[in-house]
């Protein structure tokens, strides 16, 4: 006959569970421990003396579902080969050991860190694809306990409550990007400061001073030409001179002649006409000096002077304005940076505002705080805060009707019993974690627990 054909298709699953039964051998403190719950109990007290294994008793729960993810760095006993932790998880409806419901974990761990699991379901071995991603369902990575969120810092509670209400990666993101966002606005403030410091270093510009460098290329080709339209004007002085002398001399020549008379007739007929021709031009170059227009070197000669005061003065002032354009370029940045931050910090409160959290009243606001009914948690009544606390709690674990409160030993016994309430009335079962030295619920000696007695309430007998 042909192999029967293997039933591949997944165990259904409960809504909810809850735990019947832990079992751990050389895990952390504990040497052996091997317990039943009461299905119809909501509350046991795990007691015992400070380092006796009561811990790691709540640590192995979270160990067996959470698994590597969450357990601390060595926990197999030094003097043990494997650490060995089983936990059996039954239908919330049906909390008996025999339910056909029934889930069971197994979990093995070598001293050399080597992990191993196995789920029991269905009468099959692992019939599940994924089984962490099963485990995954009934578990928190905080694993969570209410009283430690109560002596939560503000800041440490938020990120609880931010994680809860499914909007974590979105504040991240949002978060990295504002710190980006935030560094750049702080170099572009850098420079702000830095260009500001330019300026303030720069002398300002005096009202109607100099804006433009002089030319002295320009000014030095103007004043060679008025130099020598001067050398020019002086020429003609000389000439005019010469014209003097030149008639003189020749009336020198004329008295001369005049004494040669009559021999020289002739002679000084011509030099009487070019005498007369001579003064014509004297007249006519007269006219030229007269019309000759001095031209003035003092105003080039003086802006020459101040030429470099002036260039200094121009340069001051484009530095001046050139700074003060930076200046407002770093500031218009600078702005814009901030407004990039408020819009941020905008989208982070729209994303706070939008996550989903199990209590009416409850809010994440983006200054680092929870708040409930618009006032800061911690202020909140010390009976209310806890209520909130363990509302949380069953949030986070909603298809394991399970929780653990470590050091129990700082509430009182009214508030042990307002939480034992609250487990009844949410249908929990809450292992509260008692440092005593008296016999009460589950009691830890030295790694090891000792026989339950009948009166004790919770408590069965092992497995």
């Amino acid at each position: 006959m042909p192999p029967k054909k293997q039933n591949k298709t997944e165990p259904q699953l409960a809504d909810s569970y809850r735990i019947y039964g832990v079992q751990a051998d050389n895990f952390l403190r504990l040497k052996t421990a091997n317990v039943r719950f009461d299905p119809d109990s909501s509350m046991v007290i795990l007691s015992g003396k400070n380092e006796q294994g009561k811990t790691s008793l709540l640590q192995a729960i979270w160990v067996a579902l959470g698994g590597p993810k969450i357990a601390p760095k060595e926990v197999v006993r030094d003097d043990a080969e494997r650490a060995e932790l089983v936990v059996d998880l039954v239908p919330a409806e049906d909390p008996q050991f025999d339910s056909p419901g029934r889930i069971r974990v197994c979990r093995s761990i070598s001293q050399g860190g080597k992990w191993s699991l196995k789920i029991y379901a269905d009468g099959r071995t692992n019939p599940f694809r994924s089984p962490q991603a099963l485990l995954d369902q009934f578990f928190n990575h905080l694993a969570f306990d209410p009283s430690e969120f109560l002596r939560m810092k503000p800041e440490k509670q938020q990120q609880v409550v931010i994680q809860l209400g499914g909007v974590e990666d979105q504040v991240k993101k949002l978060k990295d990007k504002r710190q980006e966002v935030y560094d750049e606005r702080t170099a572009a403030n850098t420079l702000v400061r830095n260009a500001q410091a330019a300026v303030d270093r720069l002398p300002q510009p005096r009202p109607g001073g100099q804006v433009e460098e002089v030319n002295t290329k320009e000014l030095l080709t103007q004043l060679d030409q008025r130099r020598e339209q001067r050398r020019q004007n002086e020429e003609q002085r000389e000439k005019l001179q010469q014209l003097y002398a030149e008639h003189a001399e020749l009336g020198q020549q004329i008295t001369d002649a005049e004494a040669e008379l009559a021999a020289l007739q002739a002679r000084l007929e011509d030099l009487r006409s070019r005498q007369q021709q001579v003064k014509e031009n004297g007249k006519a170059q007269k006219e030229v000096i007269a019309a000759l227009v001095e031209p003035d070197t003092q105003e080039i000669e003086e802006r020459l002077a101040q030429v470099d005061q002036l260039n200094l003065e121009a340069r001051q002032a484009r530095e001046y304005r050139e700074a003060k354009e930076e200046l407002a370029e770093h500031e218009s940045r600078a702005e814009s940076l901030t407004n990039d931050l408020s819009d941020i910090d905008t989208q982070i409160r729209t994303v706070l505002a939008g996550g989903k959290l199990p209590i009416e009243g409850l809010e994440i606001r983006e200054d680092g705080g929870v708040y409930f009914e618009g006032r800061p948690f911690e202020q909140a009544s010390s009976a209310r805060r806890l209520e909130i606390s363990l509302a949380m709690g069953a949030a986070m674990h909603p298809r394991l009707k399970f929780l653990s409160l470590q050091e129990a030993s700082m509430m009182d016994e009214g508030t042990r019993a307002r939480v034992q309430a609250w487990a009844e009335e949410h249908g929990f079962f809450v292992l509260m974690e008692l440092a005593t030295s008296e016999r009460i619920g589950i009691h830890i000696v030295d790694g090891e627990i000792e026989t339950p007695k009948q009166e004790d309430p919770g408590v069965q007998q092992a497995v």
